[in-house]
């Protein structure tokens, strides 16, 4: 690749799917088979921003409105995540991603809380590629639970620490995401 097309591709990509289920509506299909053909997309993407050379990609998979959906909806996509990210860990390993999970691990099933730190333990100390995945993430609920661990820890360590260090970095410990994107993209605004 010469240098200038280097200097175009972008470092960080977050993409936000959205519109799984009108496409399946569209198409005359149930909402889970817009599910499952977002999700081979998604291993597209994954693999032509590698080969084009983005270092870091984000991709939304659930958010934490989206407990909100039916159950029969919600246990399938809880379903197909783990199968999923289970089926595809030799190659994240093969190819030296680093998986992050970013979101809460409170809420999703076990077997998915499993699987998914078992992919980003096994990808640790990869450093070729990033795939950040959100499940169970919101940037309302992220911040929300930030200032919550701000307030648990003493304010006067904060205000030495700030001081100090001259800058706040302490913020790059309390919230998931800590890496600005250069390109955020929401699918609902392509058509397919």
């Amino acid at each position: 690749m010469i240098e200038a097309q280097k200097k175009t591709i972008p470092q960080h990509v977050v993409i936000i799917p959205d519109g799984n289920r009108r496409w399946a509506k569209k198409h005359g299909l149930e909402p889970i088979d817009g599910h499952k053909k977002g999700l081979d997309a998604a291993m597209q993407v994954v693999r032509g921003s590698r080969n084009l050379g983005v270092k870091v990609l984000t991709l939304w998979g659930f958010s934490t409105e989206n407990w909100q959906r039916s159950k029969r909806e919600v246990g399938y996509l809880m379903r197909v995540y783990t199968v999923f990210f289970g089926k595809h860990l030799k190659e994240l390993v093969r190819e030296e991603v680093r998986f992050k999970w970013l979101g809460r691990r409170d809420r999703v099933p076990a077997k998915l809380r499993e699987v998914l730190e078992k992919v980003e333990k096994a990808t640790a100390s990869n450093n070729k590629y990033f795939l950040n995945i959100c499940i169970d993430y919101g940037g309302h609920d992220e911040i929300i639970r930030a200032f919550k661990k701000l307030l648990k820890k003493e304010l006067s360590f904060v205000r030495t620490f700030v001081r100090s260090s001259g800058r706040s970095s302490w913020a790059l410990n309390i919230f998931f995401t800590f890496n600005s994107p250069s390109i955020s993209l929401s699918t609902s605004s392509f058509v397919l």
